[in-house]
């Protein structure tokens, strides 16, 4: 199907069934959907069955994983960062002990980055990617080059230097675990040469994963801090980066060799 114009959520909903039937009467194993955070897409797979708390439908005794696109969330995630301080778990933080990762932190490692021209961290980071406007916030590129693995560890070596406030470690430690999360949901083959272990296909029997497959919740204790008390926005359902759990929850209890057969 082409939609040359807008769709109901119920009409898609409908497609859905169709297309999956037509599949599994040509013995064809559909594991997963995959879509953007539109609120139609978002209506129509609620409206078949997935949750929350279970991120799946059923559908002729069919399990279908419902996956929101990694490059989509990866955006939200950053929109959300802007305007929303993240108070992390204990184990994000330099003393064990829970910190706020703030989008200020990136902020005041740029100011003082390119203080110095000839000696520059981040120089991919540019002021469109730290104050974007409406246009940047929909570029998915621009989300991707600062939650990096490069800008966290620029925010590592500038704490270490007493550059920037010691709180920043908070950010740049999640800054790495969204990177890694990124890398294994996105990634086509290994990319040895920067030493990235994530960024490779990911599969079962992985021996370790950005999320432990034992706990796929665990970006759960990740709480979303409103800076504006007045904003209307929804932070903590926009806030995306727990679908990465789901993932690696269905990948305990799924194997991609079946979808073969």
């Amino acid at each position: 199907y082409f939609s040359g114009d807008s769709v109901t959520a119920d009409r898609l909903q409908a497609i859905i069934k169709e297309v999956l039937a037509e599949c599994y009467l040509n013995n064809l194993k559909v594991v997963a959907t995959v879509c953007d955070m539109d609120g139609v897409n978002v209506r129509a797979i609620n409206s078949l069955g997935s949750t929350l708390e279970t991120p799946y439908f059923q559908l002729q005794g069919n399990e279908i994983v419902t996956i929101m696109d990694p490059p989509h969330l990866l955006k939200c995630f950053r929109n959300n960062f802007l305007k929303h301080n993240i108070e992390c778990p204990e184990n994000f933080s330099i003393h064990g002990t829970t910190g706020l990762a703030k989008w200020k932190h990136i902020q005041d490692f740029f100011k003082v980055d390119n203080k110095n021209p000839n000696f520059v961290f981040a120089p991919a980071l540019t002021e469109q990617h730290i104050n974007p406007n409406g246009k940047q916030k929909m570029k998915v590129k621009l989300a991707a080059q600062v939650l990096s693995h490069s800008v966290a560890a620029a925010l590592f070596a500038k704490v270490s230097s007493n550059h920037i406030s010691p709180d920043a470690v908070v950010t740049a430690t999640l800054i790495s675990k969204i990177d890694s999360i990124f890398d294994a949901l996105n990634a086509e083959s290994p990319d040895l040469k920067r030493g990235k272990k994530f960024s490779s296909n990911l599969i079962v029997d992985m021996r370790q994963t950005p999320v432990p497959v034992s706990s796929p919740n665990q970006l759960y204790d990740i709480d979303v801090t409103d800076i504006n008390e007045d904003t209307e926005d929804n932070a903590e359902n926009q806030a995306c980066a727990y679908v990465c759990g789901f993932v690696f929850k269905k990948l305990k209890n799924n194997t991609c060799k079946e979808s073969l057969a």
